[in-house]
């Protein structure tokens, strides 16, 4: 029976990056980080893929709405590991 979930913390604001994109659509290799990350949790053969999100995930939903993964919305974010 197989019984991995995964979750990934997707929620932060990306305030150190200097960026107006969220840090996990930041890319490298020409993909967003989150693409890479999903993509490794994929190799895992989980159950489900949880991706926990901020308020302001409409352009993360979009990016990423042909991926089999569910969509959290953490509504209040207090900071680093929150």
């Amino acid at each position: 029976m197989k019984a991995l979930d995964i979750v990934i913390l997707a929620a932060g604001k990306g305030t150190r990056m200097k960026s107006s994109l969220p840090k996990v659509m930041m890319p490298i290799a020409g993909k967003p980080i989150l693409s890479h990350i999903i993509a490794a949790a994929k190799t895992l053969d989980p159950r489900d893929i949880v991706v926990v999100v901020g308020p302001d995930s409409d352009m993360l939903r979009e990016e990423f709405v042909n991926e089999r993964i569910t969509f959290v919305e953490q509504t209040e974010r207090k900071g680093t590991g929150h």
